[in-house]
């Protein structure tokens, strides 16, 4: 059979091929069963019984109620004349979109960061990946950051942030599913970078002079 993993979200329908072979000119008409599947979901085979060498499409439907975990699906064939055969496969589902993480840092209302701050964020369980917005607007409506795919819960920046700002940050966690419902929003406000201006060169300095206002 192959897939021997199949990854679907509750609702889709999960498809395996199924191959039936002949051992020394076997061709007594294969009868295919399944079992193991979630509970109120359904195994259709498209051919069955199948004459050997030959295959069939097991697709297990009618998965909206299944409850999210590891299945194992049995399938086995038999025939007059046969002992009969059967294999394993595995069956993972998906119950819907991952809950919204928690943010950690910055914290809501920090003031004086630099200009590239570390965020970071709460583990969601059946998560596989986050995105982050950082935006100067409440309504996130032009993000200055808008990270997607972080398999991650830590961001740095690679652009620094305008200084003395208040930005707004906010995370969502994906899944097979789709994306969840984001996070509370954050805000923290940038650091005020203090001006400065070298002009000295090194050699004579008889040339130097001063206003003193």
């Amino acid at each position: 059979a192959t897939p021997d993993t199949n990854v679907i979200c509750a609702g889709t329908n999960a498809d395996y091929t199924i191959n039936i072979g002949s051992v020394a000119g076997f061709t007594n008409l294969v009868t295919l069963a399944a079992s193991g599947n979630p509970g109120a979901s359904t195994a259709v085979f498209s051919t069955n019984p199948v004459t050997p060498p030959g295959s069939s499409t097991l697709t297990i439907g009618n998965t909206a109620g299944a409850a999210g975990g590891s299945y194992m699906v049995t399938i086995s064939g038999t025939a007059d004349g046969s002992a009969g055969h059967s294999l394993d496969v595995v069956l993972d589902v998906i119950a819907g979109t991952p809950a919204s993480p928690t943010l950690v840092a910055p914290a809501d209302g920090a003031t004086d960061l630099p200009p590239r701050p570390d965020f970071e964020w709460s583990a969601v369980a059946g998560a596989d990946a986050y995105t982050l917005e950082v935006d100067d607007n409440a309504d996130f409506s032009s993000p200055e950051i808008f990270a997607t795919g972080l398999s991650g819960t830590t961001y740095t920046p690679t652009i620094d942030l305008a200084e003395f700002t208040t930005y707004y940050w906010r995370v969502a966690s994906e899944n097979l599913c789709g994306t969840g419902v984001v996070s509370t929003v954050f805000s923290f406000t940038t650091q005020r970078l203090l001006p400065f201006e070298d002009g000295f060169e090194s050699g004579d300095t008889s040339l130097w002079s001063a206003t003193v206002p």
